[in-house]
């Protein structure tokens, strides 16, 4: 079924009043609209149109009807005739134009002009080696230092893009990258700081570790999408991964690893339950939020 939105990706950036915005167009007239998700400054310009006429960001998967982005006070309606999307600037429903195409280059670069926020991002990554290194010569306590830098800028580098107005579809994909580079990371880290730590925690680390990657690939073949929702359990156990290793080093108390395998295992469950009830929206609080009903075939 046709849809009667599509976005102008293949257009260069539109300033106006200092921020970026993209042409949308909507049952044959034109608007420009803020390149800003409403949820989290995601880049709408590089998501695409699903067969519900929903613009779905690629940040983080949340659809909103062209209805709600056209209502916004900042759009603006260009046209007041029937007008057609002219081939530069409509790009096949669901992928990227060539601007938001990844390359080597912009790892640090986007547009032409150095990222910070991508370097941050990428630091993450790049401190991991340090820490092990210090770890196998004995350094304990300047590897958990060099790990909670590395750690904060898991929230400074979203900070930085969305301060920056550069929030963009890569940079989303690479600090999802990093993160999971970093979750690994970590299982290295607790291993190499606490000897033995596999015998005596072994289920629960299968647990803490494994179960994100199996909800990945279940959500995949349910929806045939990776479904990240943003429940108040993922969050928390976010926030519990990243602090393990300091709540241990200060507490002594290895049983903190099966508390967050516990917290990690229910979100992971939560969600796959949330799905199987036919739940797709990403910002749902909890697994028992309203799923909107089907309508009647």
């Amino acid at each position: 079924m046709a849809t009667r939105a599509w976005i102008g990706q293949g257009l260069p950036p539109i300033w106006r009043d200092g921020e970026e915005f993209f042409l949308l167009g909507v049952d044959e007239q034109l608007y420009l609209v803020r390149n800003a998700c409403p949820h989290r400054g995601g880049p709408l310009k590089f998501g695409h149109v699903d067969d519900q006429d929903r613009i779905v960001c690629p940040m983080h998967h949340n659809a909103f009807p062209v209805e709600t982005l056209l209502a916004q006070a900042s759009t603006i309606r260009l046209s007041d005739g029937p007008v057609s999307a002219p081939d530069a600037a409509r790009a096949p429903t669901g992928l990227p134009s060539r601007e938001g195409r990844p390359s080597l280059l912009r790892l640090v670069h986007e547009d032409g002009e150095l990222k910070i926020a991508n370097l941050v991002t990428l630091s993450r990554a790049v401190l991991i080696l340090p820490i092990v290194a210090l770890l196998l010569i004995g350094q304990h306590s300047a590897a958990l230092a060099l790990y909670v830098l590395a750690a904060l800028t898991d929230a400074v580098d979203g900070w930085i893009a969305r301060r920056s107005g550069r929030a963009s579809r890569f940079g989303a994909q690479l600090d999802a990258a990093v993160d999971n580079i970093f979750s690994l990371g970590i299982l290295i880290f607790l291993l190499l700081a606490l000897p033995g730590l596999w015998a005596r925690q072994g289920v629960a680390l299968v647990v803490l570790f494994g179960a994100p990657l199996i909800y990945l690939a279940v959500s995949w073949m349910m929806r045939r999408r990776l479904m990240m929702f943003h429940f108040w359990s993922a969050k928390a156990g976010a926030f519990l991964l990243f602090c393990l290793w300091p709540l241990i080093a200060m507490t002594g108390f290895e049983g903190l690893v099966t508390v967050v395998a516990a917290v990690v295992g229910f979100s992971r469950l939560e969600q796959v339950l949330f799905m199987l009830r036919g739940g797709e929206d990403l910002n749902a609080p909890h697994g028992l939020a309203a799923v909107p009903a089907s309508p009647p075939a």
